[in-house]
């Protein structure tokens, strides 16, 4: 069967692809960018590492290192730190952007005519991706590229003929942007835009009745009021990363006709279970081959069809309902230690998100172990920054713990305190621990 390297050495060169400024970019150019970046590349066996803005450059890259029998590792950005961190030195780093010394960026899109580049047809390079652990240190996540082609393969025959065109407000650097902005089009025949869309005005315009909307409920919580839909509702719109709060499902469906597609998984599973709610009640319906198990703590494990044959633990406790579906419960990873007492780090959010003036809070834990000190971001409500202006940062957090007394314990109130106009989150709309404890790293409250 046909999966994403066949597919991209086998279109025709001019074959559109992706699209951006209005000018197409054909499977020749891709094939043109791979044989300049194979002829640049340092020769070795270690991962090839990626990052480009571009998301058709991104499958250029992949086709270089599938060409010279290497890894990929894809990467969530590229900042000098981070490279170092994760070991990509400038030999094998293929990337879109110039570097900080000057140097020109490795993969570049040119005039491709009628390029070809042969590959292996047996090929299956293994598909690195950094994900966050507990700690918010980089962690590897491995896939196969066979894994990704079949379920891009299980969405290409979910959406049937009813779609032709992608627009992603979501990275294709995350597993669900690569799988939903590059593999499910390429493989389609499809055109899929080559640009993330970081402003709703610039994804609304990229929409269209035949177009797939690939989204985050970082953005569909977003929606600006007003939003001239210009080109009429998508087809479908997905949403993935982490639950997608029901006023955010409720404002898209009211935009688009239809509540979003959410799909539940992770890098390491893959999709696992899809729902559309209007409602809280809304149970997960498990993808067609995933198999559900709970252990003795009630955490759900998966086995899914594309992972391979590991049962992974997701790390959220679930009951499963006696018609298959499911409901997700607290996570079981999110329980620290503070003053000698177990707190659920997902208790305090929802007790700070009751609270009138808060409209988002993430909590966490700051300092070795044995020495933790409970602290929490907020966003807040209107009502809450006039407070806030009105009583300083100091007054108005002591005014919030007081608040929060009549339902969680002293060890359960935040000693330390943040207040933002927006929880910060990565491209896929998911919070990292490392950006929410650098905004702990200057004195404040």
């Amino acid at each position: 069967m046909t999966g994403l390297l066949s597919a991209l050495s086998g279109a025709p060169a001019s074959r559109a692809l992706f699209a951006h400024d209005g000018a197409a970019i054909t499977a020749g150019d891709i094939r043109a960018a791979a044989r300049a970046a194979i002829a640049r590349i340092a020769r070795g066996q270690g991962p090839i590492f990626l990052h480009t803005e571009s998301a058709a450059l991104l499958a250029a890259g992949l086709m270089a290192a599938a060409n010279l029998g290497r890894p990929v590792a894809v990467l969530p950005h590229a900042q000098p730190a981070y490279l170092a961190e994760v070991g990509a030195g400038p030999g094998s780093l293929l990337t879109d952007q110039p570097t900080d010394d000057g140097v020109a960026p490795s993969l570049a899109l040119g005039a491709g005519g009628d390029a070809v580049l042969d590959i292996d047809p047996a090929a299956d390079p293994e598909m690195i991706f950094f994900t966050s652990g507990s700690t918010g240190a980089p962690k590897q996540a491995p896939k196969r590229l066979s894994q990704i082609d079949a379920e891009a393969r299980y969405w290409m025959e979910w959406f049937g003929d009813r779609a032709g065109l992608v627009a992603g407000s979501v990275s294709h650097q995350h597993i669900y942007g690569l799988i939903f902005r590059i593999a499910v089009p390429v493989m389609s025949g499809w055109v899929s835009t080559d640009r993330q869309a970081f402003s709703w005005e610039q994804f609304a315009a990229e929409l269209g009745p035949r177009s797939v909307a690939v989204t985050s409920p970082a953005h569909l919580t977003r929606i600006p009021p007003g939003l001239d839909l210009t080109g009429g509702p998508p087809a479908f719109v997905l949403s993935s990363g982490q639950a997608l709060p029901l006023a955010g499902a409720l404002a898209a469906d009211q935009l688009f006709g239809a509540p979003p597609i959410e799909i539940l998984g992770s890098t390491e599973t893959g999709g696992v279970a899809t729902r559309q709610r209007r409602d809280d009640a809304e149970p997960w319906t498990p993808i067609p081959g995933v198999r559900l198990d709970l252990d003795a703590e009630g955490v759900l494990s998966v086995g899914s069809p594309f992972a391979g044959a590991a049962t992974q633990r997701m790390g959220d406790r679930a009951e499963i309902l006696s018609d298959g579906r499911f409901r997700l419960l607290a996570r079981a990873d999110r329980v620290v230690k503070v003053e000698g007492k177990r707190v659920s780090l997902a208790r305090v959010e929802a007790a700070l998100a009751a609270l009138p003036d808060v409209a988002e809070a993430a909590a966490l834990a700051l300092g070795g172990e044995g020495a933790e000190t409970l602290a929490a971001v907020v966003a807040l409500k209107s009502e809450g920054e006039a407070d806030l202006a009105r009583l300083g940062a100091f007054r108005f957090s002591r005014a919030l713990r007081k608040r929060l007394s009549d339902q969680l314990e002293p060890a359960e109130r935040p000693k330390r305190w943040r207040f933002v106009r927006e929880l910060p989150v990565n491209t896929q709309g998911k919070r990292v621990l490392s950006d929410l404890q650098r905004l702990f790293e200057t004195p404040n409250v």
